[in-house]
């Protein structure tokens, strides 16, 4: 009974017991008798691991460790610090595409859905599809998030967003040696897939949905909470203000990089966002940030 209630404390007080670890836990504690009851609870019964399963409500896979804010289950992927690393990453690349790959916005789509609507009025139709075939990447980068998603959901080694954040950095890394030009069209398929499938992976940061590859929403929901924070002086309502623009001047400064970095090593500055996943995707392992 004691380790019973040593597991309820500790994930009442936010620390994680994975079910693998648990499992560990439980075979280091008590005699062979208790360690049978625990394994087998009685039919009907809830024992050590149902408790388990219902504190964490199934979120606490081996590879994505969570911790507790307002008595709610935080994950490593709501972190800010997460946030902050995915922010910069999205303004770095939409500079980039911009710079070196011909002008083209290949985060947010509503700049290419206006240019195509543009060349098609004046009637080019060449430059049509060096809009619409971004447009289509984003479309397919969404449906290939919501796969993996429930592909690999249940995966106890790695959770889902990691798979998310080391395919993006691996694709990322082929730009580098594509030279400009000749293969714009091609990085840019690339890299709207690439910012589909964050966008949709990552939707919110302790709690609070936002947008890592665009500001519009984020600018929206900062200003929104401004007018809450104005009626009720709620000390979270301003912590939320704070985090939204936080988030907003990471996206800036991401830019600000791909700007430099660019002008510097040209396709091959997209390296340093491969390094930006990269820390990201080892981060998620820590156990709180």
């Amino acid at each position: 009974m004691y380790h019973t209630a040593l597991l309820d404390f500790s994930i009442q007080r936010g620390y994680l017991f994975t079910p693998l670890r648990s499992k560990y836990l439980l075979k280091g504690c008590g005699t062979q008798a208790n360690r049978n009851t625990a394994s087998r609870p009685p039919t009907g019964g809830k024992g050590t691991g149902w408790r388990i399963r219902q504190r964490s409500k199934g979120k606490s896979p081996f590879g994505l460790n969570q911790r507790m804010k307002h008595g709610k289950h935080i994950q490593v992927s709501e972190s800010f610090l997460l946030c902050a690393l995915l922010t910069m990453t999205g303004g770095f690349l939409d500079v980039y595409t911009y710079i070196t790959r011909g002008h083209v916005f290949a985060n947010a789509q509503t700049g290419n859905v206006v240019l195509l609507g543009l060349n098609l009025a004046e009637g080019n139709i060449k430059e049509v599809a060096f809009y619409l075939f971004p447009i289509i990447a984003f479309a397919l980068g969404i449906l290939f998030t919501e796969w993996i998603r429930a592909k690999f959901k249940e995966y106890d080694l790695l959770h889902w967003r990691q798979i998310v954040v080391f395919f993006e950095a691996l694709l990322l890394f082929f730009p580098a040696f594509m030279a400009s030009g000749m293969w714009d069209t091609a990085v840019n398929i690339l890299v709207s897939f690439v910012c589909a499938v964050q966008v949709e992976s990552f939707r919110k940061v302790n709690g609070h949905s936002v947008a890592t590859t665009m500001c519009t929403g984020n600018l929206r929901s900062a200003t929104e909470q401004i007018f809450h924070y104005v009626r009720t002086r709620d000390p979270d309502t301003r912590k939320t203000i704070l985090s939204y623009y936080e988030i907003v001047v990471f996206f800036a400064l991401g830019a600000t990089l791909g700007a430099a970095l660019s002008a510097l090593f040209a396709e091959k500055a997209i390296l340093f966002c491969c390094l930006f996943l990269i820390i990201a995707f080892l981060s998620m392992f820590a156990k709180e940030i």
